[in-house]
């Protein structure tokens, strides 16, 4: 098997290393940090508040918050192609500013139709925008060492998952929710200024090298035949179980530790190993897909699914409970991968775009995934049989994927062999 990287590494990239190229890792790890201020885990410390302040009920809350994730869905392969056409400092600015008006729009309190476009603008923004700049940047800026370089700009999801819980929970039990929401809304339009004037002042993050080819259809000018390609629906429509299963097992992970009889804190620890595991996994993902690529990794990042699956539906006792932590821990780290394999199939210089359309699939799944079980759930079936049909989903997404080495080797040799 042949490791496809994107290109052979320039002769400026390879004397200097990856330390030498600290600013564009820095911005990356922050764009990724910046992404979690419009993830689910940090809305969801706030929905008391916005439930009181906009006199919604927690079930008109889950509505509009579906129908905002559901509009920023549709909008995130535009918001890529858009990252590619401007560039990465003018599209860090625009995507900042416009987060921090999000914020600032869910601090105001004044409506369900204002809450919708907040909602809209966290997710869109920082959940895509914040996640597609990291990625793209990642990808134009490395070539021979962009696996290694993903895999250490992904670190800036678990530390905000780590750090704005416990920062955010202590600052609204002093000063209250408003105004930490007020304060993270100018915090973030600071952060757009920050980012642009210091890690986007070096010509190299601004005019990177970009290897444009891949070793699949062209993207070049307004050429989008990646889109006719078989082996993108492929790679996006398998990669789908991934969020679409994470979704429907944190949803419903404490009903199913009741009913196995493990203790809160437990399942609070496993949190912690899933952390510690996902930030450990990304960089392994991101050095393993440099020395054997990402196409013969991608079917193995699926797997994890099943193995936590597995796990969580023969788990008798807590430590076996934490053995589900791991897999999913390894799983999430492992989406690195999918970004490389894009970037090595298309190249990088519309990877925003493709990424994008890719990634709205997985925010399509993630907002089916709760009403895929709740009809479960209202149609008699037990939690046991929800995790057991998603098994068999994750055997089949597993299964499917095994071809894809095959397949990009496969157009790696065509490519030789065409000169």
């Amino acid at each position: 098997m042949i490791n496809q990287r994107s290109g052979p590494e320039g002769p400026q990239e390879a004397s200097e290393g990856l330390w030498r190229r600290r600013r564009e890792l820095g911005y990356g790890v922050s764009t990724a940090f910046f992404s979690n201020f419009g993830q689910t885990f940090f809305i969801s410390l706030f929905i008391l508040w916005i439930a009181a302040q906009y006199g919604v009920s927690e079930g008109r809350f889950g509505l509009i918050y579906a129908a905002a994730t559901l509009g920023a869905a549709l909008i995130l392969p535009w918001c890529g192609r858009w990252i590619d056409q401007v560039g990465t400092a003018s599209a860090t600015v625009v995507a900042g500013l416009l987060l921090a008006a999000g914020m600032g729009l869910l601090a105001a309190g004044w409506t369900w139709w204002t809450l919708w476009i907040a909602l809209f603008l966290l997710r869109l923004l920082g959940q895509g925008g914040m996640s597609l700049l990291s990625v793209s940047t990642m990808a134009r800026c490395f070539r021979r060492r962009r696996g290694t370089a993903m895999g250490l700009a992904s670190l800036g999801f678990p530390l905000g998952e780590i750090i704005l819980p416990a920062v955010t929970l202590a600052a609204v039990a002093a000063v209250g929710t408003q105004t930490v929401l007020w304060a993270y809304a100018a915090f973030l339009m600071a952060a757009a200024l920050v980012l642009r004037f210091t890690f986007l002042l070096s010509p190299l993050s601004q005019e990177p090298d970009i290897d444009a080819g891949g070793i699949g259809p062209a993207t070049s000018g307004g050429n989008r035949s990646w889109r006719r390609d078989p082996l993108f629906w492929l790679i996006t429509l398998t990669a789908v179980i991934m969020p679409l299963a994470g979704t429907v097992l944190m949803l419903y992970l404490m009903p199913l530790a009741t009913l196995r009889g493990w203790e809160p804190g437990w399942v609070a620890a496993g949190f912690v190993v899933f952390g510690v595991t996902r930030a450990f996994s990304s960089l392994a993902a991101g050095w393993l897909v440099d020395r054997v690529g990402a196409a013969r990794m991608f079917p193995w990042m699926l797997s994890m699914m099943i193995g936590a699956l597995g796990t969580l539906l023969v788990a008798g006792n807590h430590w076996m409970g934490l053995g589900f932590f791991v897999f999913v821990g390894i799983g999430f780290g492992g989406a690195t991968v999918l970004s490389a394999l894009l970037a090595d199939l298309y190249g990088a210089s519309k990877i925003a775009e493709i990424r994008a359309t890719s990634g709205a699939f997985a925010v399509f799944g993630t907002a089916m995934a709760p009403a895929l079980a709740g009809w479960a759930l209202l149609r008699g079936w037990s939690f046991e049989a929800i995790f057991f049909a998603l098994l068999l989903a994750a055997v089949v997404s597993f299964l499917a994927a095994l071809p894809v080495p095959w397949w990009v080797n496969r157009r790696a040799r065509v490519l030789r062999a065409n000169g």
